[in-house]
């Protein structure tokens, strides 16, 4: 089904495309963002809603122990300093919690906020004074692109009480974007690269101009979902409304048809590539990452041999940084998607590496920008639905 938004015409209406900057070694994408006259850069994430920045004397806490450390621990870029025009929401309070672990606290309030050549008035954003944060040193805080639904102001000012609080839904930025009139199409596009002098690019209301990047013709097209929590019956349950960018992933083509994985010496010798079809998946730009079910993810990573390893202590596929990365392929819409290998090694600050597809468990399955760096990702929110295109 569409979604409909009631839109306020404004003359002059148009698109922007904002250049990208990358960060963490290219796992980390980020766009630049203007409070009132403050610039900062902040996270493309997909994956969220909240549009929100740290703020000057904010406190920093330990995701290990709970225990307050020094600012720099938290790796913020520039904090924010409330402008006079930003206006504070009474009786509300922010608190936000990300897969990671990561925790943000604060105030929530109406502030001008620019993004490329779009300015939203009176947009509400999140400012933290307390903050659980694995920074990157350049980024100081989140854009978030997903559904109102997952918004993160709670009624009270007590700011550690969120579960005993009732949600205050809001309009995220792209939504009041468009709901105001302010782009030419619902939609925006993602182009994020693997070249870290680059970073790739965000535009709002339209199509990337192709001289800035470069995709292929044809696209698959696939609807929007609501994304569902499975039963152990098999059926699923739906949440009542679009949270995140879920779509469906048709399969995963054999890599090589001619022969099975390798099964493990537990197994059967005659364990073949499994056939796991129409799975949901969340498309999340936040999430560096492919997150699928254990039998995909275990054939994949077959796919290095003796060059990868699960570790059940720590839930994780490592593999041998010097490692050949496998070639393989997932399909969309009827369109197969080749994940490039140059993208399967991600190599950590301690040195080790993992592959660049991991076990989901028992949570949704992700397809983060392991995947994005292949295509060209049209967010279409006017027709719910998504668009992909291959991609140099």
């Amino acid at each position: 089904m569409a979604l409909i938004f009631t839109v306020l015409f404004i003359p002059g209406s148009q698109n922007s495309t904002i250049p990208i900057t990358s960060a963490v070694e290219g796992q980390v994408f980020l766009a630049p963002i203007a409070f009132a006259d403050e610039p900062f850069l902040v996270v493309i994430d997909t994956g969220s809603s909240d549009t929100w920045v740290v703020r000057q004397r904010f406190a920093c806490i330990s995701i290990t122990t709970g225990l307050r450390e020094g600012q720099d621990q938290c790796a913020f870029g520039p904090q924010y300093v409330a402008s006079s025009s930003f206006t504070e929401i009474p009786d509300q309070n922010f608190n936000v919690s990300y897969g990671d672990g990561e925790v943000l606290i604060g105030i929530v309030g109406y502030e001008e906020v620019c993004l490329g050549n779009v300015t939203v008035p009176s947009q509400e954003v999140g400012l933290v004074d307390i903050a659980a944060w694995n920074g990157d040193g350049k980024s100081s805080g989140i854009l978030g692109l997903a559904y109102p639904s997952l918004t993160s102001a709670y009624a009270g000012d007590e700011q550690d009480s969120e579960q005993d609080s009732v949600e205050e839904e809001y309009e995220p930025i792209f939504i009041r974007m468009i709901t105001h009139g302010l782009i030419e199409q619902q939609i925006f596009t993602l182009a994020i690269s693997r070249d870290e002098s680059s970073g790739g690019i965000l535009t709002l209301g339209g199509l990337p101009d192709p001289r800035d990047v470069v995709y292929g013709d044809d696209f698959a097209t696939v609807p929007i979902e609501v994304l569902g929590s499975p039963q152990m019956n098999g059926s699923s349950r739906f949440d009542p409304d679009y949270t995140f960018y879920t779509i469906s992933i048709d399969g995963f083509p054999n890599p090589n048809a001619s022969s099975s994985f390798a099964p493990s010496p537990q197994e059967s010798p005659h364990s073949r590539w499994p056939n796991v079809t129409n799975i949901q998946a969340v498309i999340d730009s936040g999430t560096t990452l492919i997150y699928l079910p254990y039998p995909v993810t275990k054939a994949i990573n077959s796919l290095f041999g003796s060059q990868a390893n699960y570790d059940p202590t720590v839930d994780t596929w490592f593999v041998d940084c010097n490692a050949t990365a496998p070639s393989w392929s997932l399909t969309i819409g009827g369109q197969n998607f080749n994940i490039n290998p140059l993208d399967m090694i991600i190599q950590g600050l301690d040195g080790s590496c993992v592959s660049g597809v991991q076990d989901a468990f028992n949570g949704f399955s992700i397809l983060g920008d392991v995947f994005l760096k292949t295509v060209l990702a049209v967010f279409d929110l006017g027709n719910a639905e998504m668009r992909f295109a291959t991609r140099q």
